[in-house]
């Protein structure tokens, strides 16, 4: 029987199209191109609307577990500019699938960000967040944290400190004591505040950089390599990316360095190790210049020299984050771009076309946060997105991942031996199926690993990509081909 019919038939509203293959090392370093030949397989969401529009003009989403069931809740804010009543609220993932409950209310103040993390050390998942009023002329802004008692209810303030208009932060052991230090963009500079007991006690700021251009996001990552967490940032006034050095795991801060000069009005960005070679690389979003794009900047020696931008796509992207949304073991990109929803396939040597995760319609001006996670538990990611129109009115959905079912299976892997080798080989083509006259007629075990229903040169070009091939492959793979009448068809690494 052929394996999609057996998934078919016992949940019919799943397709089979991915086979999970396991993690590991490239045997080189991989080099990103345009991969407009390459095919993908593709991934089916379903939208879920959540509720009715009470969060208008919503900011950032988090994802955590804040009721302590076992399931992923998520907190947005409504943005001080929306012109309601600004506040926090979580909502309650009601049934582990994705129904949630109503808002339920954290604080009352005007928030700028949200991020989420256990705080005081006692296994539950806190709030923290930066606020100031957009109206007040001497805007007197605060960082607090709201302790979370593992059900969900949430105590008063813990203040930080009060500092003039915090905006964006970020969450980050930055002294490798183990715990959750802070590190928050101000006007005109960057600094960090200690947590000094590992349960909510934090210090003075400590300043690491005092900027003359606007920046928008802060961010962490080693960046180096010496196993410490590292600052960068944007500087989208100068049209630049910038990291400084976390010296000595302590947090003490070297010099600013430039990540790129070329990185135009930068809206967002991530960073990660998008090419499998073990450093962390950058992809920045850009929504208001005309380069209007994504771009990539590879960490060239995992010490923190980048390589020139390469273009990973074009048009106005206003998010960008990272999951693994296809199974394959390679972090794809999810992003608002327009007025859509899209993502980005990552098979660890280039980045695929765009896909539509949902067209949201031109009534849609931003998807204004994209969060990747597995909301209904069934083992796949999932989208979480606020959006919000011209005329002000907020919407949050979720995406489901109705495509994956997820299996230890190698592509390429015919007889079921756990790799993928000569022998799988010349079993498929011992099926005599390869390009045939007859459509749909191939299983994967003779050489369908594409999910279209046929064998043919797709499914050989796919899993020689995927890399996952023995080494021995490379010539007997020559000698079945010779045999077969049938040209080589790529180069293998």
């Amino acid at each position: 029987m052929n394996p999609t019919q057996t998934i078919q038939q016992q949940k019919p509203e799943i397709r089979k199209s991915i086979y999970r293959r396991p993690l590991r090392q490239p045997r080189r370093k991989l080099e990103f191109q345009e991969m407009e030949s390459r095919r993908c397989l593709s991934v089916d969401f379903v939208a879920h609307d959540i509720g009715p529009n009470e969060i208008q003009l919503s900011g950032t989403i988090r994802v955590a577990d804040f009721d302590m069931d076992g399931d992923l809740d998520f907190a947005t804010f409504a943005h001080p500019e929306s012109g309601v009543d600004t506040h926090v609220s979580w909502y309650e993932n009601l049934d582990g699938k994705g129904t949630f409950g109503p808002g339920q209310p954290i604080n009352e103040l005007p928030i700028t960000w949200i991020e989420v993390a256990d705080m005081d050390g006692d296994g539950d998942p806190d709030l923290v967040s930066a606020s100031y009023s957009f109206t007040d002329p001497d805007p007197q802004g605060q960082l607090a944290w709201y302790a979370n008692d593992g059900q969900g209810n949430f105590g008063a303030p813990n203040v930080i400190g009060h500092d003039d208009m915090p905006q964006f932060f970020t969450i980050s052991d930055i002294d490798g004591d183990s715990d959750p230090d802070i590190v928050s963009r101000f006007q005109g500079r960057i600094a960090w505040h200690e947590n000094i007991d590992g349960q909510g006690t934090f210090g003075p700021q400590t300043p690491v950089a005092t900027l003359e251009n606007q920046l928008y996001k802060v961010k962490t990552a080693d960046v180096d390599g010496d196993g410490d967490q590292d600052i960068i940032w944007d500087s989208y006034e100068d049209s630049t990316l910038r990291w400084s050095e976390n010296r000595n795991d302590k947090g003490d801060f070297g010099p600013e360095r430039v990540l790129s000069a070329t990185a135009d009005n930068v809206w967002n960005f991530a960073a990660a190790d998008f090419d499998s070679d073990g450093d962390t690389d950058v992809i920045s979003a850009t929504a208001f210049s005309e380069k209007q794009q994504l771009s990539l900047y590879e960490n060239s020696d995992g010490n923190g020299d980048f390589g020139k931008e390469r273009i990973v796509a074009t048009g106005p992207h206003w998010t960008v984050a990272t999951a693994d949304i296809d199974g394959d073991g390679h972090l794809d990109l999810v992003a608002g771009v327009r007025n859509d929803v899209v993502w980005y396939a990552n098979t660890g040597r280039a980045f695929g076309p765009e896909q539509f995760v949902d067209k949201v319609g031109v009534s849609f001006t931003i998807a204004n946060s994209t969060q990747p996670a597995d909301i209904d538990g069934d083992g796949d990611i999932d989208i979480l997105v606020n959006v919000f129109s011209n005329e002000r009115e907020g919407r949050i959905v979720w995406y489901e991942n109705r495509s994956i079912v997820r299996s230890e299976r190698i592509i390429g892997d015919a007889n079921n031996d756990g790799r993928f080798d000569s022998s799988d080989l010349v079993l498929v083509f011992q099926a005599a199926e390869y390009e045939d006259d007859t459509p749909g007629n191939s299983t994967f075990e003779e050489g369908d690993w594409n999910d279209d229903g046929d064998f043919g040169s797709e499914d050989l070009v796919l899993a020689f990509q995927l890399g996952e091939y023995e080494a021995d492959v490379v010539a007997a793979t020559e000698s079945i081909f010779e045999e077969a009448g049938i040209a080589k068809l790529i180069d293998p690494l």
